[in-house]
């Protein structure tokens, strides 16, 4: 028996119909698109993530690290620096060198074991007309500048880096 070609075909027929092209090329674009919708949804969270966890390490590093006390210490720290490397030192090597130009390290290895003289945080603040004013808000706030000293130790070669600082301090952080 032949079919007609009038015959109808049911609706489950269309699913046994081979696909043509176009449909399957419509299937396939909105498959890629919606693997490419994903994709970047997933990457952006990834993202998200990932910077949460940095600004969670940020401020837990920073809990740390940016305490009163360590900013106060090296601040008082850089200053001293500072002060005997651009402004004590040099001062001491001109006097030195105008009295005779060979008796620099004696006179230095003089004050190897002594140290020189205290020098105290309001002495620091205020040398070289002011230069660390700005910072002593921050300083005196958590030191007393009275009773905040270090002393200054030269060692051999007694060259401008080669010496010890030992500080004292009276701060409540």
């Amino acid at each position: 028996m032949k079919k007609s070609s009038n015959h109808k075909k049911t609706g489950s027929a269309f699913l046994h119909i081979p696909r043509t092209r176009v449909q399957s090329s419509k299937l396939s674009r909105s498959k890629a698109t919606n693997h490419k919708i994903f994709s970047a949804s997933r990457h952006i969270i990834l993202i998200v993530i990932i910077m949460a966890m940095l600004m969670v390490v940020l401020a837990i590093l920073s809990r740390v690290f940016l305490t009163p006390e360590r900013i106060v210490k090296q601040k008082i720290e850089a200053i001293t620096t500072d002060y005997y490397e651009n402004y004590f030192y040099p001062q001491f090597t001109a006097v030195a060198e105008m009295q005779n130009p060979n008796i620099l390290a004696e006179k230095m290895k003089r004050y190897e074991t002594p140290g020189f003289s205290t020098i105290t945080l309001r002495q620091l603040l205020l040398f070289d007309n002011q230069r660390y004013a700005t910072a002593a808000d921050i300083l005196t706030a958590y030191c007393d500048e009275n009773k905040t000293y270090m002393q200054i130790f030269p060692e051999p070669p007694f060259e401008k880096t080669n010496y010890r600082v030992e500080y004292h301090y009276s701060c409540d952080f």
